[in-house]
């Protein structure tokens, strides 16, 4: 499955998976919200390792990410934040 991005004036949703591959068009969609963008991850289904840190620089920044999985959430998944802070080791 792919990642299909639908953007709603400052929403994006995005569904199916986010791989790396598709940094830069979440990027560009982002860009071109006039007001501050709001990620919607209701409808994803998987996110890689980069796709995790893209979505943590986004909050850092202030760009609000609903519906996030608590795996993919980093204040709720260790692993993830492990992974952020450059100490996860796969057992």
């Amino acid at each position: 499955m792919t990642l299909k991005i639908e953007r709603i004036r400052s929403r994006i949703l995005l569904s199916g998976e986010f791989r790396s591959e598709q940094l830069d068009q979440v990027q560009a969609e982002i860009e071109l919200c006039e007001s501050p963008a709001v990620l919607d991850l209701e409808e994803l289904d998987l996110v890689d390792v980069e796709g995790v840190r893209f979505l943590n620089a986004c909050e850092a920044k202030g760009i609000s990410v609903l519906h996030c999985s608590p795996c993919h959430n980093p204040r709720t998944c260790l692993w993830v934040r492990q992974m952020t802070w450059g100490i996860y080791r796969h057992p």
